[in-house]
């Protein structure tokens, strides 16, 4: 069991770490809809561990060719980002269910990794020590969505987002997305 849950943080924090700055702006930028991306995230990051799962049992590959498409979902976040009103008004603030979906969104598009990883990491395990590993995606999930949110509210972190989130936020989604669309 304790092999089984080390296996399972190494496999977390190796398809994760990549996505921790972008979390963080993207928490950093919306201070008051956190939930929002939290919950988004979480469900992302269950739908595709159970989804990863299903595969690895019917011994199914993924082609990684077309999770190569998912890079336009940040792609066009960053594009959008970029084009977007700069207004601090309350109304013009995006509306929680719209950064659900986003981070939803985002995290399902930067899951290539996690697909890849995910599956041949499944293969080999019985029901049971899947089901302990998709609870363990999603409690380190928890945990590691309250340490970027906790970053994200650093002085440091918020000055640069004050001053360069306007344009950093758009460019780490671009980039990311071409990323992925690349398998860079």
């Amino acid at each position: 069991m304790v092999s089984l849950l080390a296996r399972t943080f190494l496999t977390f924090l190796a398809t994760e770490i990549d996505d921790f700055i972008v979390y963080v702006l993207f928490f950093g930028q919306n201070k008051k809809s956190k939930a929002s991306i939290f919950f988004g995230r979480l469900l992302a990051t269950f739908v595709i561990a159970v989804l990863c799962g299903f595969v690895a049992q019917l011994l199914s590959k993924i082609p990684q060719n077309y999770l190569r498409f998912l890079g336009f979902v940040p792609f066009v976040l960053g594009i959008i980002r970029i084009f977007k009103k700069d207004d601090d008004d309350e109304e013009t603030a995006p509306k929680t269910a719209s950064l659900f979906l986003a981070s939803f969104l985002l995290t399902c598009a930067s899951s290539g990794d996690n697909v890849g990883i995910y599956i041949p990491f499944f293969v080999s395990m019985t029901f049971s020590q899947k089901l302990t590993s998709i609870c363990g995606f999603v409690i380190l999930q928890i945990l590691w969505s309250l340490l970027q949110i906790k970053a994200s509210d650093l002085p440091l972190v918020q000055k640069i987002i004050e001053r360069f989130g306007r344009i950093l936020v758009p460019v780490v989604f671009i980039v990311l997305g071409i990323s992925i669309f690349f398998g860079l």
